[in-house]
């Protein structure tokens, strides 16, 4: 008998004999166990026999034709290996584990062998059939390269002041090669410049006047400019409320110069109800109540897709119905309670903002501008900062 194998077999020399014989019943109908000489391997294996018979046994089974590596194909750089004889661990009865017992190497789980080394790194080496997913065809599922309709990368989630580690209000929306940021707060450029140099956007939505919803786009002025002493520095378009452009024109005079925003954005400003398109994206904006700024809130459509932005509200029929029956509802939670607010109300408590997800009819809540100090929302989904999210 082989060393080797003599040595794996050992330490069972102490299995209780009707254990022993209770395995080996089991095994003899076994379909793949159907032959003499395989059950009786299973018995050296087990000690279930004499020592000294053991040599008979391993013959018998050895002398059964085996597949001989030698004449195995070679893999090419570029090349797979071929699905229908690879031998996969899930798949492996007690006849394989058997087998393993006298057949040493790995080369019983490949159809093939590399030629030289690294040839075998490649892409996919098995085809998975697509039957295999129809038990859990009713979970979502992204390949890797695929386009869905509309996706959300959560750049900055913080409310008026900033969590730790966090940048204020900023949501990038991608359909298609389109992107979208809605609002712009401090420290959104910043996590922009993680990505890419400097951001490539198709436009910047902004919804109202407050510091943490716009005030990255003044670096966003002087980073322009800068950068553009090497070369040209992406426009993107910039959509303000009725009256903006006047607005970022007096910033300008006392920041800097009053064109500095139109010299770095093409800017343009929206009307309330109105849809405007950013290409694969629909943007329609509506009034809604935030003491007494004039803010709104936004229905961002594509493909059949809607994501609804509460940018920050006050409870309000007008902030429901731009959320009506929407896929995703990105949703203000500021205030511990409601009855905290000023006069007029300006934002949401958590209760507040379930009360308008529940009668909007929208599909998925996610909570955002909440303060780390208050509690999470309980069943709903909380922003931060990375979260990415297909819509």
């Amino acid at each position: 008998m082989p060393e080797p194998l003599r040595r794996r077999t050992s330490g069972n020399r102490d299995r209780a004999p009707q254990e022993v014989h209770d395995l080996a019943g089991r095994c003899a109908g076994a379909e793949h166990l159907g032959d003499p000489p395989r059950l009786q391997l299973l018995r050296v294996v087990l000690r279930d026999r004499p020592a000294d018979d053991d040599e008979d046994v391993v013959r018998a089974v050895l002398a059964q034709p085996l597949d001989d590596p030698r004449h195995e194909g070679h893999v090419r750089p570029g090349e797979n290996r071929d699905p229908h004889r690879i031998r996969v661990f899930l798949d492996r009865g007690l006849d394989d584990l058997l087998w393993g017992l006298v057949e040493a190497g790995v080369d019983d789980l490949h159809s093939c062998v590399p030629e030289r080394p690294g040839d075998d790194l490649g892409a996919a080496v098995v085809t998975v059939q697509s039957g295999l997913g129809d038990h859990y065809s009713d979970l979502p599922v992204r390949h890797v390269g695929q386009n869905t309709a509309v996706r959300l990368i959560v750049i900055g989630s913080s409310p008026a002041w900033p969590n730790p580690g966090s940048a204020h209000s900023g949501y990038m929306l991608e359909a298609d090669g389109s992107r979208v940021l809605l609002d712009c707060g401090p420290g959104v450029l910043g996590r922009l410049r993680e990505a890419e140099t400097w951001p490539h956007v198709d436009a910047i939505v902004i919804t109202h006047f407050h510091l943490d919803h716009w005030g990255d786009l003044v670096p966003w002025v002087w980073g322009s400019f800068y950068l553009a002493t090497d070369g040209p520095v992406p426009k993107p378009e910039l959509w303000v409320q009725p009256g903006g452009m006047a607005y970022l024109a007096s910033l300008g005079e006392r920041l800097g110069f009053p064109d500095m925003f139109e010299r770095t954005f093409h800017l343009s400003e929206y009307a309330p109800d109105t849809p405007f398109r950013v290409g694969e994206l629909e943007v329609t904006p509506t009034r809604v109540p935030h003491y007494m700024l004039q803010t709104y809130a936004f229905r961002v459509e594509s493909e059949g897709r809607v994501l609804a932005y509460s940018g920050d509200s006050a409870p309000s029929a007008e902030l429901v119905q731009a959320a009506r029956d929407a896929d995703l509802f990105v949703c203000e939670a500021t205030l511990l309670r409601g009855e905290l607010d000023g006069e007029p109300r300006g934002h949401l408590s958590l209760e507040e903002a379930i009360e308008a997800f529940e009668a909007s009819g929208a599909r998925r809540l996610l909570v955002t501008h909440r303060p780390c100090e208050l509690p999470a929302p309980d069943g709903y989904e909380l922003a931060y900062d990375g979260l990415e999210l297909d819509v």
